[in-house]
């Protein structure tokens, strides 16, 4: 094959790629805006919600717009509680905190939008308890760290916290949940450091094996690893678990303070600050059913938005007249705290 024909297969070839885009012009209905009324309510807050404009689906880059001149009331148990203020940003906040067993509903309005309601109720606590823990302490010589210097040592004092926790389930009821675990460090009574830690349920879960399996392994683990499951890896029902106990395992490993002797036998310790205390804090959630499926059909349509052979997700919403969801958490916690020093060379350490 010649030059001459080799150029004109390239010509060709670049002519059918070009000849393949050509931007379609959208014509289908463009549906008014709505009002989208979002709120996550929990006994541990006051009642909020945010008000904003539903955008154009095409319209990928048009910012949200918050409502600012609405109208909000708050209904408890079918009775008008009061009407939420606004903040900024489309925040509408009340006095009210929720409590356990309540029916919430909130009733919007604002001008050019039609009215929009949602309901939701309070679920129970979860029973989460401490089933098991166990808390090793070693002191480990690591003066090679330090110097050559044979009349110098230096020990560092370390534990490990295993800890069990039960999760007691309700027969004949599903149940939605999610689980956070974060740390928290304290000089007295003053916070310092606050770090979440990633809870991935195939890991604190892998110990509810009994003579059938593990009943959450093909939901929580299996071999399908599709992305929004990853991405709901602290979100879960008790669907395949109806009435048994869960067991969540944890381990902590802690590094609690060096110490320097000297060769006239006096000790020191040399980390940079402390003590301080240290928190750990596992945060289990009920969830109304509505938040739940919310936020599992949130992640399945984030993850098929940028794949086009891919049929589209629709969010779940419980707005009547509009979108987005109103949904309800109530959580138990378990808290552990102990003693350390921060790291020799470092303000904190975690």
């Amino acid at each position: 094959m010649n030059k001459k024909s080799i150029f004109c297969i390239i010509l060709l070839c670049a002519l059918l790629f070009c000849a393949c885009e050509k931007e379609i012009e959208f014509k289908g209905d463009v549906k008014k805006p709505v009002l989208v009324l979002n709120g996550y309510l929990t006994p541990d807050e006051n009642v909020t919600v945010h008000l904003s404009k539903s955008r154009f689906v095409m319209d990928d880059h048009t910012p949200y717009v918050s409502i600012e001149n609405a109208s909000v009331e708050l209904y408890v148990n079918g009775v008008l509680k009061e009407k939420l203020v606004y903040g900024n940003e489309g925040n509408y906040a009340g006095q009210y905190r929720p409590r356990i067993g309540d029916e919430i509903e909130v009733r919007a309005s604002a001008p050019g939008f039609e009215a929009v309601k949602a309901k939701t109720w309070i679920p129970q606590a979860p029973v989460f308890e401490l089933a098991d823990s166990t808390l090793t302490h070693t002191v480990k010589d690591v003066s090679s760290q330090f110097t050559d210097d044979p009349g110098y040592t230096f020990k560092q004092w370390e534990h490990v916290n295993k800890i069990r926790l039960r999760l007691k389930e309700e027969k004949n009821e599903e149940n939605f949940y999610f689980i956070k675990a974060e740390h928290n460090l304290y000089d007295k009574d003053k916070s310092i450091g606050k770090e979440l830690q990633k809870v991935e349920l195939s890991k604190v879960l892998k110990g509810n094996i009994s003579d059938t399996g593990n009943p959450l392994e093909e939901v929580l683990w299996g071999e399908e690893d599709s992305g929004y499951k990853r991405q709901l890896e602290n979100i879960f029902s008790d669907a395949l678990v109806n009435g048994k106990e869960l067991f969540f395992n944890f381990e902590y490993y802690e590094n609690l303070k060096t110490v320097m002797k000297r060769p006239n036998g006096n000790e020191e310790i040399i980390n940079a600050g402390g003590p301080f205390t240290k928190e750990y804090v596992i945060a289990l959630s009920s969830m109304s059913p509505d938040y739940y499926h919310f936020v599992v059909s949130a992640a399945k349509a984030y993850n098929v938005d940028e794949n086009p052979f891919v049929e589209p997700v629709q969010v779940r919403t419980n707005v009547e007249n509009g979108l987005g969801i109103l949904g309800a958490y109530t959580t138990s916690r378990f808290v552990f705290r102990f003693e350390k020093y921060t790291e020799r060379g470092y303000s904190i350490q975690w």
